[in-house]
């Protein structure tokens, strides 16, 4: 079923790295409304922060703009917040504070074997994290699961990426980055509603069962599911 695949687009969170999903709903908001009290009331600060993640899911970018520049220009418009101080508090957030919390998060069974074997196998790799955060962030999270950003030939960060899982374009677009056809690609990931409609674009999915994420609204029928350790049998990694 899997035969002719070259490049494994790997999500972070959850399949990769365990990481309680109530982090980035809480104990993050939290000390980034703490981080951002000098310049924001912490009730506007979340405002802005969840009405500018929103503006880069609800829709890909058009003319060229990023994710980076769609969501800044999203958050000054809702806080008022001038677009390159904000993004200069966000960047020393993620250097600074967000290290801190690395309690948080720790490897996945068998996440750092895998991704070597893959690599040494040959296959391309992509980090298919949700690009609505900076490369420092994904940088850091990677570090939580003992992995190096240099495994890997593609990560998606809000930086660079103009489009968002679930987005039919997002999958197009990290298989073009790859320089991989989406039929030869394989997505890995736990959550239902956001990795598997990587099938949409005819990538072949695996569901990762260890943390599963599934809000009621997308269907479960991905190639395969199971955990790490079964994936690099089946590839051959092992």
């Amino acid at each position: 079923m899997l035969k002719g695949i070259q490049a494994l687009l790997l999500d972070l969170d959850g399949t990769l790295i365990d990481i309680e999903v109530s982090f980035f709903l809480d104990t993050m908001i939290k000390s980034m409304q703490d981080h951002f009290r000098p310049h924001l009331d912490p009730a506007v600060f979340s405002d802005g922060l969840y009405g500018a993640i929103d503006a880069i899911l609800s829709a890909p970018r058009r003319d060229g703009e990023t994710n980076r520049e769609a969501f800044y220009s999203a958050f000054e418009r809702m806080t008022g917040l001038d677009a390159s101080l904000a993004e200069k508090v966000f960047r020393a957030y993620y250097l600074e504070v967000f290290p801190g919390h690395s309690d948080q998060g720790s490897a996945a069974p068998s996440a750092e074997p895998f991704v070597r074997a893959a690599r040494e196998k040959g296959l391309r790799l992509a980090l298919a994290t949700n690009p609505i955060f900076p490369a420092e962030s994904v940088v850091e999270r990677l570090r939580w699961g003992g992995l190096a950003p240099g495994l890997f030939d593609v990560i998606s960060v809000l930086d660079h990426m103009r489009s968002c899982k679930p987005q039919r374009e997002y999958f197009i677009e990290m298989s073009d980055a790859l320089g991989v056809d989406p039929e030869r690609c394989l997505m890995v990931g736990n959550d239902v509603e956001q990795d598997l409609p990587a099938a949409e674009v005819g990538m072949k999915t695996f569901l990762v069962e260890r943390n599963v994420i599934h809000r009621g609204t997308g269907r479960v029928d991905p190639d395969m599911r199971g955990d790490l350790e079964e994936l690099g049998r089946i590839l051959g990694l092992w």
